[in-house]
């Protein structure tokens, strides 16, 4: 186990964002379903998925998955649902190697070129032992960022501390989400080699870029960001991406 010192606060935080892309509520259900077994897989035995607004859930039953889902559907002021807005889902876990919470905004259909309209915020939390919270590994970390990449199959995602979150509030328009982790998919360019401070690897249908640990967040969030200079999100056609 690892613990760089930008795992060392009270949480690391996770996000992944896409832009508007056509997705029924079946493909929904099942990505989500593939992330509460993810993060199962790595955070271990613990306590069961508790859903706000809603309870415990102890079933995967993609119909039990399903309904969850369609409950946070977005609604107009008289109620009726706009499934093409999106559902909303929160979320959260506790178990041996830590606690993940999930903030899901998915299943957006009509594309916003300058914001991204579907987006899953996580954060993870490492486990209590003798009475004291411990910071998660990093190794956690990483493989929590990797159920979320497989599951949405994202434009991008990261893993980044409040410093590194801070020192990209400039970025202004929709680009990657950079952090100490970052993860661009193939869809938006090839990212180029680097011997900076950065190492780079292939990670499904995408590239993850790690920034040296030794690194403070800004320099490591610059680093990131000049490997992806080239790398930018395509303009998207007015129906969505269906890919």
């Amino acid at each position: 186990m690892r613990y760089p010192k930008w795992v060392c606060g009270e949480r690391v935080l996770l996000r992944a964002e896409w832009d508007g892309r056509p997705s029924s509520s079946d493909d929904l259900s099942n990505s989500l379903l593939a992330q509460l077994r993810g993060v199962d897989a790595v955070l271990g035995a613990g306590e069961p998925w508790e859903v706000d607004g809603v309870g415990t859930i102890r079933e995967y039953d993609p119909a039990v998955v399903q309904e969850l889902l369609e409950q946070g559907v977005e609604r107009g002021d008289d109620g009726t649902a706009w499934p093409d807005h999106g559902y909303n889902v929160i979320m959260n876990r506790r178990a041996e190697r830590g606690f993940v919470s999930l903030r899901l905004k998915v299943g957006a259909s009509v594309p916003r070129r300058r914001r991204p309209v579907n987006a899953v915020s996580v954060s993870v939390v490492g486990p209590v032992a003798g009475g004291e919270r411990r910071a998660p590994d990093v190794e956690l970390v990483e493989e929590v960022l990797a159920t979320i990449v497989r599951a949405w199959d994202p434009d991008s995602a990261g893993a980044f501390d409040r410093a590194a979150a801070r020192a990209v509030e400039d970025a202004g328009r929709f680009g990657a989400v950079l952090g100490q982790r970052t993860w661009v998919s193939e869809r938006l360019g090839v990212v180029p080699a680097t011997n900076s401070g950065v190492t780079r690897s292939s990670l499904h249908r995408g590239t993850l870029l790690a920034a040296d640990d030794a690194l403070d967040a800004s320099t490591a969030v610059a680093e990131v960001r000049a490997v992806l200079a080239g790398v930018s999100v395509p303009d998207l056609p007015s129906e969505g991406r269906t890919a």
